[in-house]
């Protein structure tokens, strides 16, 4: 049977150990935001399309939009995402 690219490399990554599933994804967001118990209250403004994005992106990965932030935060302080 023929693999299609995407399949391909899938299967490479799966017999790798370098597969990450989705719900993977979404449990290391809630774990960072069960981290953020001691956190401050924050008032931030935000371009409204980007607001609307936003929500979509975290309705899709199934956390709130909040938490999305807060994972965003942690990694930038932490030198894992460059602006």
């Amino acid at each position: 049977m023929k693999l299609t690219k995407e399949e391909e490399i899938l299967l490479k990554e799966i017999e790798n150990g370098e597969f990450v599933s989705q719900k993977d994804e979404v449990n290391k967001y809630i774990k960072f935001a069960k981290d953020f118990r001691n956190s401050e209250n924050v008032l931030i403004r935000i371009n409204e399309n980007d607001f609307n994005k936003l929500k979509i992106k975290a309705n899709e990965k199934g956390i709130s939009y909040q938490d999305i932030i807060q994972v965003l935060i942690h990694e930038y302080v932490n030198g894992k995402v460059e602006i």
